[in-house]
């Protein structure tokens, strides 16, 4: 029982975030260009603190034979979300080409 409710709450989890994902894209179609690299900045943070935020245990014992593994993915997830962020931001505020 215990193991068919925690399927469940992940695929509602996953479901949810998947509706979210493709509804944000649905409104961003027409800014793309404008707010798109800062759009998938956010994604990154996003999925960044849904990994910190929630026990993967089977994930972390695999990845415990690689202690290193873990902080480097999140670093990547982190700093790799706010540089996307940032630029994206200093993209916006640049004067257009013409």
């Amino acid at each position: 029982q215990r193991r068919a409710f925690k399927a469940a709450v992940v695929f509602a989890g996953a479901a949810i975030g998947f509706t979210c994902l493709a509804t944000g894209f649905y409104i961003m179609r027409s800014y793309w260009r404008q707010y798109g690299l800062a759009y998938l900045g956010v994604l990154t943070l996003l999925a960044f603190v849904a990994l910190r935020a929630s026990p993967f245990d089977p994930l972390e014992r695999k990845f415990d034979q690689i202690p290193w593994m873990v902080h480097a993915i999140n670093a990547c997830l982190e700093l790799g979300g706010s540089v996307l962020v940032g630029l994206g931001a200093w993209f916006n505020t640049r004067p257009a080409k013409r």
